[in-house]
C-alpha cells in the first residue's frame, strides 16, 4: 500500500463513470460547480484514469459496455491507492439484487435514475 499522503485540494475531484454521454452532462454540470468533474464512457477508461485523477469520490453507473459497474468497483477496491475511496451506483437498475451486489462488492451507496 502506498503511504503517501493525498495532496489537499481546494475541492473534491469526482470520477463519473456512464456511457450515456447525457447522464455525464448533467453530473459535469450539477457536480461541476463545486468540485472538479472527471468522465468516463466505461469501466476501462475509468481504471485508466485512477492514478492521473486521483479521484476523492467516484459515481458509476451499473451497465456498461466493456466492464460492467460491478467490475469497475472491483477494479477499483482492488487498487491500493483507491480502494477506500467512497463509490457511488447512479442506475437505472432498481432491483434489490442489484442494489444488495452493489454494497457486497463495496459501494457506499446505491442510487437509482432517474434522479
Amino acid at each position: 500500500m502506498n503511504s503517501e499522503p493525498r495532496i489537499q485540494r481546494a475541492k473534491w475531484r469526482v470520477l463519473c463513470i456512464d456511457d450515456d454521454p447525457e447522464v455525464l452532462e448533467v453530473l459535469r454540470i450539477a457536480l461541476g460547480t463545486k468540485h472538479e468533474v472527471v468522465l468516463a464512457r466505461d469501466g476501462v477508461e475509468a481504471i485508466g484514469l485512477l492514478d492521473l485523477c486521483e479521484p476523492d469520490f467516484i459515481v458509476c453507473d451499473v451497465r456498461m459496455p466493456k466492464m460492467d459497474g460491478f467490475q469497475t468497483v472491483q477494479a477499483i477496491r482492488r487498487h491500493p491507492r483507491f480502494y477506500k475511496v467512497p463509490v457511488f451506483f447512479l442506475t437505472a437498475e432498481k432491483q434489490r439484487a442489484y442494489a444488495q451486489r452493489g454494497f457486497t462488492i463495496g459501494a457506499n451507496l446505491y442510487l437509482t435514475k432517474p434522479f
